[in-house]
């Protein structure tokens, strides 16, 4: 089986725990905030020492079947619902990685990210209406039926 590689990032300590299909692997790396890549890749190196017996970060990426990252800061904006939208239009970040997402779990709803039509709204949280997902979602998104049919073009606020 693929590696499922899950890390959280938070203010003073990375954590990363891989998952093989038959045991886990933790490990923890102090939290970089000058560049959190830095403290990513270290958690990943680390954990690869543990499954392999030795440091090997490019065998357990290209191993990996799933990789989830979450942070705290991530976590605490959406639970408190404030700032800026997550998804965005375009990437102000360099990107490690294109066309490897899809699906999009948030607080408020589910996305699936797909080649042909994009951002497409499959599910909606307890509560959340579609005025809510538009107004805090940057990018264009479509809205599907249960029947796959398409029912609405999202607007971009």
């Amino acid at each position: 089986m693929k590696h499922l590689i899950n890390i959280d990032n938070g203010g003073t300590l990375t954590d990363v725990c891989v998952w093989d299909g038959d045991q886990f692997s933790f490990t923890k790396t102090l939290t970089t905030p000058f560049d959190l890549s830095e403290c990513l890749f270290e958690g990943i190196a680390k954990a690869s020492a543990n499954l392999y017996d030795e440091r090997d970060l490019v065998r357990l990426l290209h191993e990996a079947e799933h990789i989830r990252y979450s942070t705290t800061q991530g976590t605490n904006a959406l639970v408190e619902r404030k700032g800026r939208p997550k998804l965005k239009r375009e990437f102000s970040l360099p990107l490690t990685g294109t066309q490897v997402v899809d699906r999009v779990i948030t607080d408020l709803a589910v996305f699936d990210i797909t080649e042909r039509e994009g951002m497409v709204l499959r599910e909606l949280a307890p509560g959340v209406s579609l005025a809510e997902i538009e107004e805090s979602t940057e990018a264009a998104f479509t809205v599907r039926n249960d029947d796959g049919a398409p029912r609405i073009e999202g607007a971009t606020p």
